[in-house]
């Protein structure tokens, strides 16, 4: 069996662009069949600092470095494998032909470009919006216009190669790709694993943002249309005017790359941070009183589950692929409803309430490690056949 994992938007691709959850769930796919795997595998990547300090880690690889499309298209009909594995699919594969004997598996993590529907929030939310303007606009105007264009961008993908299988990281993106593409007959669902990070904290950090433990509600990649915090610091804020929150809470929103939007909600009582280490993001939510998560599109859904893992409790939505994932563990709401927002931050102070959803964390997060440990195996023996012990 000769093998290859591609990692290249992993990194930074081949048009430096910063990947993030589907990266890190590429590696630690990546990780687990590279400390199970005897054999020596290949593995496809550019000359990124980050990936290469990644694989000093691993002994029995083959690195090969590419930078363009025409280099890969070298590389595969070089190297003759047997089977390419890539877990985020970006520009490394425009104008690639892969060889016929060579079978292409890759995951899908979901169909957010089709699902997502561009309001006004998550417009205002983004610095690009003229491009979202238009989305926005040609999604009322040409529906069916604006669909084939966005499912274009995902037979590509399905079209690279037909010797190829797909996987996918939920149930809700299984079954939203038999709706949107039925040509796509078998799919095999894996669980996204969690990250291969280590979940190192440092309560002396939230000290430097003048923050106590569990007086804080947390919400991340507020800067990110689809994660609809807007929605989110709304109904905070208005809590807080209304004194249905402590006088001595405040609310943290990290990954603010764009503050416009966010500033009429500054104050005193407000943090607004860019995009912070691992390090920061998991003592945050450690500490956190409620991680609030009003996402309006989730392939599988890693932040709940990483709040969960310290019996921090969670507000979230209940749409797309989190009610799969969080079961009855967390406090749910449409994200879509400012008033619904509110009403489930006030049920978090509820002792009650509180103790009932936080008590059900162990049983959730052993019953999605026990689904993450079979997607895991399942993925490596789809790669690498069951007898490549």
């Amino acid at each position: 069996m000769k093998a290859a994992f591609d990692l290249i938007s992993t990194g930074s691709g081949f048009k430096d662009a910063k990947n993030h959850g589907g990266g890190e769930y590429t590696k630690t796919v990546f990780d687990y069949c590279a400390r199970r795997y005897k054999g020596q595998i290949h593995v496809v990547t550019t000359d990124d600092k980050d990936i290469q300090s990644f694989l000093k880690n691993y002994q029995n690889i083959i690195i090969h470095k590419c930078s363009s499309s025409k280099e890969y298209n070298i590389l595969l009909n070089r190297e003759g494998f047997d089977v390419v594995y890539c877990g985020l699919i970006d520009s490394q594969y425009d104008n690639v032909s892969f060889p016929k004997k060579t079978q292409f598996i890759f995951t899908e993590h979901g169909l957010r470009g089709v699902e997502v529907k561009f309001d006004s929030v998550f417009i205002k939310t983004e610095r690009k919006k003229l491009r979202n303007r238009i989305k926005k606009f040609l999604s009322i105007i040409a529906p069916r216009f604006y669909l084939k264009l966005k499912l274009g961008f995902y037979k590509r993908e399905i079209a690279i190669t037909t010797n190829y299988k797909l996987v996918t990281v939920s149930y809700h993106s299984k079954y939203a790709i038999n709706n949107f593409l039925p040509e796509v007959k078998d799919i095999f669902v894996g669980y996204s694993p969690m990250k291969v990070t280590a979940n190192q904290t440092d309560d002396s950090l939230i000290k430097r943002y003048n923050l106590e433990k569990g007086k804080y509600i947390l919400m991340i990649s507020a800067s990110r249309g689809e994660k609809n915090c807007l929605r989110g610091i709304e109904a905070v804020s208005q809590l807080m005017k209304e004194n249905k929150i402590p006088s001595d809470f405040k609310v943290v929103l990290t990954g603010v790359t764009y503050k416009k939007p966010f500033k009429k909600y500054s104050n005193g009582k407000t943090i607004l941070l860019g995009y912070i280490d691992s390090m920061l993001l998991e003592t945050l939510y450690k500490n956190a009183f409620l991680f609030l998560y009003p996402s309006i599109n989730e392939g599988f859904g890693y932040p709940p589950l990483e709040a969960m893992k310290y019996h921090t409790l969670v507000a979230t939505s209940a749409i797309t692929s989190i009610p799969e994932v969080c079961g009855d563990s967390v406090l749910y709401f449409n994200p879509y409803d400012v008033n619904e927002i509110k009403n489930r931050i006030m049920q978090s102070f509820d002792i009650d309430i509180r103790e009932r959803h936080i008590n059900q964390i162990d049983e959730r997060l052993s019953y999605i490690s026990k689904k993450q440990e079979e997607g895991l195996a399942g993925l490596y023996n789809l790669i690498f056949g069951d007898n490549n012990d």
